[in-house]
């Protein structure tokens, strides 16, 4: 009894082809678990890298004279309190003998917040997010200023804006 059997082109024509579903389905596969990582993991890690490059830009920007760095700070995430909003904030403390208004000048792209002088119990703008370590344990902000401001996140996928 003789069996069907295809031509041997055909035959080797099916086993490419089930060889190139193999592959195809292998890339839906690993296509759907990087999206799946790049959801949890990726668009947080994008934002704390762009979060670290403007850190540093703040770290170098040049002062104005009888104006010192004293800490930069940053910060990611939900930065109003509504919900599905990621963005990314960035501060500088500086001690400076100059006037709000001169520094205001200088820092004309950036919001120049002035130290309340009595830390004593003062809720600082942005205490809800921002660490100062330099600050902790200080009675007085005299002659301290915060220079920041907003950066838009480049995507939503962050946990952290939900």
């Amino acid at each position: 009894m003789k069996r069907n059997t295809c031509p041997s082109g055909a035959a080797s024509l099916l086993k490419a082809a089930g060889k190139c579903m193999a592959w195809f389905l292998a890339a839906v596969v690993l296509f759907a678990l990087l999206a799946f990582f790049y959801i949890l993991f990726g668009g947080g890690f994008c934002k704390d890298l762009k979060a670290w490059w403007i850190k540093r830009e703040y770290a170098s920007m040049e002062l104005p004279d009888e104006t010192e760095r004293v800490e930069v700070v940053s910060y990611v995430g939900n930065t109003v309190g509504t919900g599905n909003l990621t963005e990314i904030w960035v501060g500088m403390l500086v001690h400076s003998e100059l006037p709000k208004e001169e520094l205001e000048t200088y820092f004309a792209d950036y919001t120049v917040w002035e130290v309340p002088d009595d830390l004593g119990g003062a809720c600082l703008f942005p205490n809800v997010f921002m660490d100062c370590t330099f600050l902790e344990g200080k009675d007085s902000g005299e002659g301290y200023f915060l220079i920041h401001r907003f950066y838009d996140a480049f995507s939503q996928m962050d946990l952290r804006g939900h």
